[in-house]
């Protein structure tokens, strides 16, 4: 128990950073070693900045699931690539992914660039 942990993917910045320590904090108190900290996040990686933007508001025009906007993740591959570096300086080991669209080309287009996303990590 407590070798792992999959923190909501509707928490924001500021809560993922919280819960994370206190995950941390807790496997501490009980003498435990955390594999993975991972964290799920909607995302989509566009073509372009622009191109991310619009299907992130066309996804938040519709309520998107009820989680902040602060917590999906849309950009070009840099800008992602930034955010998800951004979540490993709090702690995360891990981001499992859901695409903001349902939309088959736009989720392929997204995926072939979240590969480049994580040769761009290392």
């Amino acid at each position: 128990m407590a070798d792992g942990w999959i923190a909501s993917p509707s928490l924001t910045h500021e809560e993922a950073h919280s819960q994370a320590d206190f995950y941390r904090g807790r496997c501490a108190t009980y003498g435990k070693r955390p594999t993975a900290i991972a964290l799920r996040r909607d995302i989509y990686v566009g073509e372009s900045s622009a191109d991310a933007q619009a299907v992130l508001q066309q996804a938040l025009s519709k309520g998107y699931r009820g989680i902040p906007a602060e917590a999906l993740i849309a950009g070009s591959i840099d800008e992602v690539a930034a955010q998800f570096r951004v979540l490993g300086e709090l702690g995360y080991t891990d981001i499992i992914v859901r695409h903001l669209t349902n939309d088959q080309l736009k989720v392929l287009g997204s995926l072939e660039r979240l590969g480049k996303v994580r040769a761009a990590l290392g």
